[in-house]
């Protein structure tokens, strides 16, 4: 029995009481061995506690209107007696994590106690994760798969969360490709890294395609049964740069030829993709809006007639008709709104052109124009450039990236136009290159020659083309109408 203390001559005996004791000392709780679980293990989980060393100095209630509380994660799952010091459950009582837990000691008419607070954690069961990787090249995700179609293991690397390596096998036929153990109950992934090239594809990549039988592209999986069997099918795609073009139509004097379709429902142009000869089975249209022989529709390139374009000087002498001249280009700053310039050598820009806000400005070069800097042009202004030789863009423009360069411009030369004119060959790996204007080659070719690299190639485009749609109004204030000069002749005069 506890403590015995006298209240009005009468006798009572109160476990943990100590009549005039008023520091109240707490249940001591004992702390579990181990504090780790495992989900779903047999063995159990053990809450122990011992009585309060003093519980105050009211004894006006009986004592077994007193016990205690067990609370887990601030919840008070269950109350027990005076006499149970100790509560067992199941590993699997408690969900994965780590919880707090406590005792509350109470007494009716007296104030609880509690204990220190403690911790136990409860982790996943371990299994094994197997698969196959196979090549579901004209397959359906169904087959999933046939042994036959496994992909060559040499050299790849699978692992659980781009960490736990799994075991690859080499020996192609055998009943998985890779298997890793001691993998948690939960959602994870597959890191599978150092594929071969697909067999006879040169310039193609795998792409993952076919998760345990059907489309998908996600190697998430949730960890349950014991083994877990992912299968992983890859199809071939190609690792090529490519372009795409918006808020415009695109048309070339002579065929029209991608090396490559544009990523999974991506295109190459939002609209017309026309074209004076044939257009190869590649190139994609958002509408499917394909011209081509274009316009007669003759069955010959050379019966069709192209379509006309100006040249340099026929568009200098229309739009560039009282020009300020310089040997050199204008510093942004002091660009004019309305102002058109003629620069009468090749020039270049060296560093980020930044261009005022509301001005809207044509500038034609009398040469080649080299752009080794970022343009940047307010949403509220227009700027266009006007060569006669041609326009080469860095590979790599002062004040972009890290993962993109822009050009808030309007390009047009009678020469070539290259995005990338210094590269020193066609692996090396470029930014993306957005330019935020028309890009037109009046005459001549586009080298689009920017390179994101295999594995970026296969869903982004090197080069975006995607003009403003304002500056189609911006424009019209340099090149909207062709700059007419009068004066009033006399009468009679010759």
């Amino acid at each position: 029995m506890g403590d015995v203390c006298n209240k009005n001559g009468t006798k009572n005996e109160c476990e943990w009481k100590t009549c005039g004791v008023v520091n109240v000392k707490g249940p001591v709780t004992t702390d579990m061995d181990p504090t780790t679980y495992i989900y779903g293990d047999p063995l159990d989980i053990v809450f122990e506690w011992s009585k309060p060393k003093s519980w105050g100095n009211t004894c006006s209630e009986p004592c077994d209107q007193a016990g205690f509380r067990l609370f887990v994660d601030g919840i008070n799952i269950k109350s027990f007696g005076l006499s149970v010091l100790q509560a067992v459950y199941d590993s699997d009582s408690f969900a994965v994590g780590t919880h707090s837990w406590f005792i509350r000691a109470y007494r009716t008419g007296a104030s609880s106690v509690d204990s220190i607070t403690r911790s136990f954690t409860i982790t996943s069961p371990a299994v094994t994760v197997r698969g196959y990787l196979w090549d579901a090249t004209g397959q359906s995700c169904a087959a999933n798969p046939d042994p036959g179609l496994e992909i060559p293991s040499s050299g790849v690397t699978v692992k659980v969360d781009g960490t736990q390596s799994a075991t690859v096998d080499q020996n192609p036929g055998t009943p998985y490709t890779f298997s890793v153990g001691n993998v948690s109950v939960n959602g994870h992934y597959l890191a599978v890294e150092n594929l071969p090239e697909p067999p006879g594809q040169p310039g193609t990549a795998y792409q993952l395609t076919c998760v345990n039988g059907l489309e998908s592209g996600s190697s998430n999986f949730s960890a349950s049964a014991d083994p877990t069997t992912v299968n992983l099918g890859y199809r071939p795609v190609s690792t090529a740069a490519w372009t795409q073009a918006f808020n415009g139509n695109v048309h070339t004097n002579n065929l029209l030829s991608y090396l490559r379709p544009p990523a999974e429902d991506q295109f190459h142009g939002q609209y017309l993709l026309s074209a004076r000869g044939e257009i190869n089975l590649q190139v994609v249209s958002e509408p499917g809006w394909l011209g081509a022989l274009y316009p007669q529709g003759n069955l010959s390139v050379f019966d069709n007639f192209p379509i006309p374009s100006p040249t340099y000087s026929q568009m200098r002498s229309l739009y560039g008709r009282g020009a300020s001249a310089s040997a050199t280009l204008p510093a942004a700053g002091t660009l004019a709104n309305g102002g058109i310039y003629r620069v009468t050598q090749s020039e270049v820009i060296n560093g980020v052109y930044n261009v005022p806000s509301g001005v809207r400005a044509l500038i034609f070069v009398d040469g080649t124009l080299t752009i080794n800097g970022e343009i940047r042009t307010p949403s509220n202004a227009y700027l266009a450039f006007i060569t006669r030789d041609g326009i080469n863009i860095d590979k790599k423009l002062a004040g972009g990236g890290p993962d993109q360069d822009a050009i808030q411009a309007t390009l047009i030369s009678e020469g070539v136009i290259n995005t990338a004119y210094n590269r020193s060959d066609t692996t090396e790996i470029h930014r993306q290159l957005l330019i935020e204007g028309n890009l037109i080659s009046l005459t001549n070719t586009l080298f689009l020659y920017r390179n994101l690299g295999e594995e970026e190639n296969i869903d982004n485009p090197a080069e975006i083309v995607r003009p403003r749609i304002s500056s189609f109004i911006r424009a019209k204030n340099v090149l909207g109408k062709p700059r007419v000069f009068w004066r009033e002749i006399p009468a009679g005069a010759q």
